[in-house]
């Protein structure tokens, strides 16, 4: 009975400590999905230790390291760390699989090197097979070379490849094989789909350097085909299914790889490409990086929310262009807001328009300082025209002035007129074409001034400003590079002399 009662208890802990691991990595991606990445981090470094501590294995601990490698890289950017807990995972429990919630095609590049090593002991070939690095154009000797991956096409890979290094492939080719063409489909982190590059003839075969820029951590797959002369299939090395993976590294581990006849490519600086070779247009950030426009993230990467990720820019308009000079004529339908205790613009007729501040009777004729008389508050209608004329000095940047020219409008200093400065802040991806909007902050000086309906023959004006502050929006298309149209929304706020207003806009917008 003793020993019954011993293993029913002894259970119990271990049993508590199970679901403490399940419950921590349950609110730690909880948190990484609401961005709480150093809460959603200690919470799995303290589900890792409830686990070892409890002698939990298995399934519970293989998703705990999981966990902590999509954490890892989807929220710090860390492939390294996160390529070392999903290997952890994946030799705690070999069929643990990513949850498509909280996978990126970053993420899931990095678990497939991870499953790849797990599975070959760090082969960097879908058979398991390859170069340990050095010349890839093949052993000495008359050794007949064997393909080493899916496919009837002879070809060995490298192993891995330092980063930010052209990536030597080749395939080797008798001269007199009746090849037409051969190409390249490669895949680098961030890429949704291949792309195609075509290597050019060379002695004992066919060879190609893939561009320094496209060679970023963790991996980058490629598979080979080759066409005869009349575009028909002759044969692969590796396939979409099962394409060649090299792994890259920051430090290499072998020697380093090349052409036949040719040393060694030197790793690119952000600025440069090897000589004689056509390098990828893009940037310098990175998966994650902060970006402004499309231009700043390296090729395969689109700037979205101030952060590169995954996919391409749009082709319809050139990544990150934007217009220069800009200038928008239009008509304003505003609304300013009448109530009493305002000013008036002239000497008073003697009328009922005209009222006294203090008394608020009627003003007598020819005196000064009187307020317009208001029956009922509210909003007053103050056509106007309008002309902005600014530039944009970064794509998301610009620096506007604006004129206000009301079409109806009493005496007094710039009665009718406000000339202001504006900053303006892109708030779409720039582009030349298409839809976008902006928000805009500025002051003016000049004077917003309405007319209240009276009973009366005279209809005085109330003055206001001569100071102001703007802030609205602007929601525009453009038709074409040159042209397009705005819609404006702006609030006014008047001072000394207070008033506020609204003005809705339509203008046409040029771009030189």
């Amino acid at each position: 009975m003793s020993i019954v009662l011993a293993s029913v208890f002894g259970a119990q802990p271990a049993e508590a400590q199970l679901r403490r691991v399940l419950d921590l990595n349950r609110q730690a991606m909880d948190a990484y999905t609401n961005l709480e990445l150093d809460t959603a981090m200690n919470l799995l470094q303290e589900a890792l230790q409830t686990a070892q501590r409890g002698g939990v294995t298995g399934s519970p601990l293989a998703r705990t390291y999981l966990n902590l490698g999509v954490v890892s890289i989807g929220g710090f950017g860390d492939n390294g760390q996160g390529l070392q807990y999903f290997t952890q995972a994946l030799q705690a429990d070999g069929n643990i699989q990513l949850d498509p919630l909280t996978s990126t095609p970053d993420i899931q590049s990095v678990f497939t090197l991870a499953r790849n090593r797990a599975g070959t002991g760090g082969g960097g070939t879908p058979s398991g097979g390859g170069d340990t690095g050095g010349d890839v154009g093949g052993g000495g000797g008359d050794v007949t070379p064997v393909p080493s991956g899916p496919g009837n096409i002879p070809h060995r890979p490298i192993s891995e490849q330092l980063t930010n290094t052209a990536l030597p492939i080749f395939v080797e080719a008798p001269e007199d094989a009746p090849v037409g063409e051969i190409f390249v489909y490669y895949k680098a982190p961030g890429m949704r789909d291949f792309r195609r590059l075509q290597m050019r003839r060379m002695d004992g075969g066919f060879g190609l350097e893939l561009p320094c820029s496209e060679v970023m951590a963790p991996q980058v797959e490629y598979y080979i085909a080759a066409f005869d002369g009349d575009g028909d299939a002759m044969g692969t090395a590796g396939s979409p299914e099962q394409p060649f993976s090299v792994s890259i590294v920051s430090q290499r581990t072998l020697p380093p790889a090349a052409l036949p006849g040719q040393i060694p490519p030197e790793q690119c600086s952000d600025a440069e490409c090897p000589p004689g070779m056509e390098c990828a247009s893009g940037g310098t950030a990175g998966l994650g990086d902060t970006c402004v426009v499309d231009a700043d993230c390296r090729t395969g990467l689109s700037c979205s929310d101030n952060f590169c990720i995954a996919g391409e820019e749009d082709e319809d308009s050139e990544p990150g262009e934007t217009i220069g000079f800009f200038a928008d004529v239009g008509f304003s339908a505003g609304l300013g807001y009448a109530s009493g205790g305002k000013e008036a613009d002239s000497t008073s007729t003697g009328d009922g328009s005209y009222v006294d501040p203090e008394t608020g009777e009627t003003c007598p004729a020819g005196v000064d300082a009187c307020d317009v008389r208001v029956e009922q508050s509210g909003l007053v209608f103050s056509p106007a025209l309008r002309l902005t004329l600014g530039y944009w000095i970064i794509p998301r940047f610009a620096l506007a002035a604006t004129v206000r020219f009301n079409l109806s409008a009493g005496e007094g200093t710039l009665s009718s007129l406000m000339l202001g400065l504006r900053a303006m802040v892109q708030l779409t991806t720039p582009a030349m074409t298409g839809f976008h909007a902006d928000a805009f902050l500025g002051s003016a000086v000049g004077q917003y001034q309405i007319a209240p309906p009276q009973g009366g023959d005279a209809e005085p004006y109330i003055i206001s400003g001569l100071n102001s502050i703007q802030i609205g929006t602007n929601i525009g298309y453009r038709i074409m590079e040159n042209f397009g149209f705005n819609f404006t929304p702006e609030f006014h706020l008047l001072f000394p002399k207070s008033l506020w207003a609204i003005d809705l806009t339509i203008s046409a917008a040029v771009s030189f």
